[in-house]
């Protein structure tokens, strides 16, 4: 459309020189107004290509794009103008970078969802770790939390020669709770014990319930005199509350093994956990109810 303006334009400059050309030939006295007339057109004719078709044209093509406009398409529009042609110009601008606002908080907002949805994601995730390597009777950790840990922690406290304590815990007359008073308050004592591991353990220990009536504790950085002291307070307190609060006959109680990594020179987390089972075997053959270390 632009070319044909264009021709128009230079039409309507040949179109005056002729009539000026003609009106010359036949001495016509309308030379002057007929030039003047030819020249008045094309002028107009292109002031209007000008004005109006070139910023109309780049509207049409802005309009046409399948694209998000680009920011230097925008800004070139003539916004400046105070007519028709303006104001249409500025309302495009404000559409456009109202469109292009748009588009960026969208993006925003997805980047913010897929954030959160990460976040999540990886909570459930740890907490369902969390779960999986937790007892959910006394909310210590269970076999799977064991496995996974020990062979770090041994290994840790080889290289460093830092001690390693292992104090094995086994209830005694554990059956005879559950056939004389009941599952429930098999499971009440169960978390009683837990509870009483928690409370006497020290930060860093790592307190484990292995399975039935048996539990593990872990002490890195604890001298064989720490795991005896351990295992005497938790039979102290068991008995006490035991003697007050469960009925069962013979009463429950505790026998505890205790081994010492460096101390007894072993090598793995199996040989550690083995030397204190066998040493809690001993404590029940002796008539249970007692705390036998290196």
């Amino acid at each position: 459309m632009q070319d044909k303006v264009t021709v128009l334009v230079l039409g309507g400059a040949v179109w005056g020189a002729v009539v000026g050309l003609i009106a010359a030939d036949s001495a016509s006295p309308y030379l002057l107004l007929a030039l003047g007339l030819g020249l008045v057109i094309g002028m107009a004719l292109w002031v209007g290509q000008r004005t109006i078709w070139i910023p109309w044209e780049r509207l049409l093509q802005l309009g046409r794009a399948a694209v998000p406009t680009r920011p230097q398409d925008i800004d070139a529009l003539p916004t400046e103008r105070r007519d028709e042609l303006g104001y249409v110009a500025r309302v495009v601008r404000h559409l456009s970078k109202a469109a292009r606002r748009h588009e960026r908080d969208a993006a925003q907002l997805r980047r913010t969802i897929d954030h959160r949805i990460g976040d999540a994601t990886r909570a459930a995730t740890q907490h369902l770790t969390q779960i999986a390597m937790r007892d959910p009777l006394t909310n210590l950790g269970n076999r799977r939390f064991l496995d996974e840990h020990i062979d770090a922690v041994v290994d840790s406290c080889l290289k460093s020669r830092t001690p390693l304590q292992c104090v094995m815990i086994d209830l005694d007359y554990f059956k005879q709770v559950n056939d004389q008073l009941g599952h429930e308050a098999g499971d009440a004592l169960l978390m009683f014990l837990g509870d009483l591991i928690r409370s006497n353990v020290r930060q860093d220990d790592l307190a484990i319930r292995i399975g039935g009536d048996e539990f593990v504790v872990l002490m890195p950085g604890g001298r064989v005199a720490d795991a005896m002291r351990l295992g005497e307070n938790l039979r102290g307190w068991f008995d006490q509350h035991c003697a007050s609060r469960v009925s069962s006959k013979p009463p429950p109680g505790l026998s505890i093994g205790i081994a010492s990594l460096l101390r007894e020179k072993l090598a793995s987390g199996a040989d550690l956990l083995r030397l204190a089972d066998t040493r809690l075997y001993a404590a029940k053959t002796q008539g249970r109810g007692a705390t036998i270390g290196p």
